[in-house]
């Protein structure tokens, strides 16, 4: 990766994080240091590694995302925004009543989104049985399944993880890791898959990782993405955030 395509990465992200701010401070709702923790790797995804059609949302060609629990969903929108599926000042409507950006994605109605998020533990289910349907249609489309923390910690993904129904080699799963990994990895590997682990905030990193994971032949392929809280929002999180304490996290992000 060149410098410039880094540079254009990271102002994508400050740009994204400034907006995801002023989403929970609009909408007073959503986890902002869940949200703003995956900004970079939501970033690399749509600019480096999904193949989506921002004028053509349902192409049948495209890559699916699945975003499992759903407390990062603000970062989802703000990304889907500035990729072009729709407008930028649809953020601001986030969590409004009838407003196509709710608390959780709803596939019907918010363009970009491929399969609803929300209840834990389900997010692997739902991207396994899109990627066989996927297979079977013969689409040339991948499936990209991101498992946040608290979604590993459920019996219902360790049982799918564990499942010995085969797995079809278009799926990609993603888990998010907060440091120390907690072996996390070893674990995904005592279940037979093909597995590494990779800092979420460093893009060289993971273009390397993702070079890795698409070229392997493994059919059950995951990557563990390990990513930390941000340290400017220590005392921060607690909502309702005010506009002084919005404007201050602006600045320090900055």
């Amino acid at each position: 990766m060149d410098s410039a395509a880094l540079d254009e990465l990271k102002n994508r992200s400050l740009n994204i994080r400034r907006d995801v701010v002023r989403m929970i401070w609009y909408a007073q709702y959503g986890d902002l240091q869940a949200s703003l923790s995956l900004v970079d790797l939501f970033v690399y995804l749509y600019w480096r590694v999904l193949a989506v059609f921002p004028d053509n949302p349902s192409c049948e060609e495209r890559d699916r995302f699945v975003l499992g629990g759903g407390n990062s969903c603000p970062t989802l929108y703000a990304t889907l925004a500035r990729r072009g599926f729709f407008s930028h000042e649809e953020l601001w409507n986030y969590g409004s009543l009838g407003a196509i950006l709710q608390a959780y994605p709803d596939v019907r109605r918010t363009p970009g989104v491929d399969a609803p998020s929300g209840v834990r533990g389900m997010g692997i289910g739902i991207a396994l049985g899109m990627a066989h349907v996927m297979v079977r249609e013969q689409s040339p489309g991948r499936v990209f399944c991101v498992l946040e923390e608290k979604e590993m910690q459920q019996g219902t993904f360790w049982d799918t993880l564990y499942s010995r129904s085969p797995y079809p080699s278009n799926l990609l799963v993603l888990g998010i890791a907060s440091e120390p990994e907690r072996d996390i990895t070893s674990m995904w590997r005592s279940f037979g898959w093909d597995v590494e682990s990779v800092d979420g905030h460093d893009f060289e990193a993971l273009e390397a990782a993702f070079s890795d994971l698409l070229s392997s032949g493994s059919q059950r392929r995951g990557l563990v993405v390990m990513v930390r809280d941000n340290p400017l929002l220590k005392g921060d999180l607690a909502l309702p955030l005010t506009q002084e304490r919005m404007e201050r996290i602006l600045e320090e992000l900055s």
